[in-house]
């Protein structure tokens, strides 16, 4: 989305209930897609670079893409954080 903190502003409005999500998780399996709800720690996702493990120095003025402390490459903020939550989704079911 190109509105500033658009994607932030979808995922904060999302229900808290995890009961919600269970509900959700339940009615996928009854139409037949497999399907398991995770929880997973989302502490660091979007400041934590995925392919270096480097820190992302997020600011007012560069805050969907940062540059990364470590390996200096830009990187758009909020990928990072998805592909984050996904590998510690993955790491978790092993």
């Amino acid at each position: 989305m190109n509105t500033r903190g658009a994607f932030a502003r979808a995922i904060s409005s999302m229900a808290d209930d995890t009961s919600l999500y269970a509900r959700e998780v339940l009615a996928i399996n009854l139409a037949g897609v497999k399907c398991k709800l995770h929880f997973v720690n989302p502490y660091h996702t979007s400041t934590k670079h995925a392919n270096c493990g480097g820190k992302i120095k997020r600011t007012s003025e560069n805050y969907d893409i940062a540059p990364c402390i470590l390996c200096s490459k830009m990187v758009n903020t909020h990928l990072n954080a998805a592909i984050n939550l996904a590998s510690s989704t993955i790491r978790s079911q092993t």
